[in-house]
């Protein structure tokens, strides 16, 4: 990991990315997403974003609920959404299927609303139409 955060920095260092401290155990992100796509799909996008970059910029720990709680909030997204839904592990189960079949592994990624991917920061304009396309 701090290979290929070093190495995106040199390529794209204005992408503001911190190597985190930990890696963090993140179900109880994955299960929250997956709460909040189903239950209020119109904040899951923002919600995703704001996850991604308090990992990626902030360094925030993903497995703490109190700080999945607070970005919920920040997202926009209903208090009245469970962010542990029982009905999310079926999604959570097909996420990690899909996972280690089709070889989605690659960190750090972006996924942008439209569900195009940017696997790693291979150079400056890259970056930066990938973003702007939105």
């Amino acid at each position: 990991l701090e290979m290929d955060v070093s190495d995106m920095l040199r390529q794209t260092p204005e992408l503001g990315i911190v190597l985190p401290k930990a890696i963090p155990n993140t179900r109880l992100a994955l299960v929250a997403v997956a709460s909040v796509s189903r239950l209020h799909a119109v904040r899951a996008a923002a919600f995703r974003g704001q996850l991604f970059r308090g990992y990626w910029r902030n360094g925030v720990d993903l497995s703490d609920p109190g700080v999945l709680q607070r970005i919920a909030e920040a997202s926009g997204v209903p208090p009245w959404v469970d962010l542990a839904h029982f009905e999310s592990g079926r999604a959570l189960a097909a996420w990690e299927l899909d996972w280690k079949t089709e070889g989605l592994g690659g960190v750090p990624r972006a996924i942008r609303p439209d569900g195009q991917i940017l696997w790693g920061a291979k150079d400056v304009p890259m970056v930066r139409a990938f973003f702007v396309a939105q």
